[in-house]
């Protein structure tokens, strides 16, 4: 897949990166800010699928497939900090494919449910 039909990313997402405070009291508080939203593709795993990913010791749920974006993508271990917000669902990206290396579609890779908090 070198490109994209933009028909196809008709969810629109939440990108959103972790950051931590402490509050009055010392307390250490997980929050997490939205730093972006972008058109999204959201395909769920079936079953053949995702009994290869347990295989790879992973529990991916969905590949979320979006355009690329330098400041959000280029820098896959920073990406992979990320999480991915949709109609109150949370998907933590496990992984990330510049689809042909040409910076044009990125595929996340992720797991549902995981980091609400």
């Amino acid at each position: 897949m070198s490109g994209i039909r933009a028909g196809s990313l008709f969810n629109r997402v939440s990108v959103q990166a972790r950051s931590s405070a402490r509050d009055s009291f010392g307390e250490q508080l997980t929050t997490w800010t939205e730093i972006a939203q972008v058109r999204a593709q959201i395909e769920t795993l079936n079953v053949s699928e995702r009994f290869a990913a347990s295989a790879l010791q992973t529990d991916l749920t969905h590949q979320i497939t979006v355009r690329y974006h330098a400041a959000l993508w280029a820098d896959p271990k920073a990406a992979a900090k990320l999480r991915i917000v949709y109609s109150g669902r949370y998907f933590d990206i496990r992984g990330i494919d510049n689809v042909d290396q040409r910076n044009r579609v990125v595929v996340l890779n992720v797991a549902e449910g995981l980091s609400a908090g």
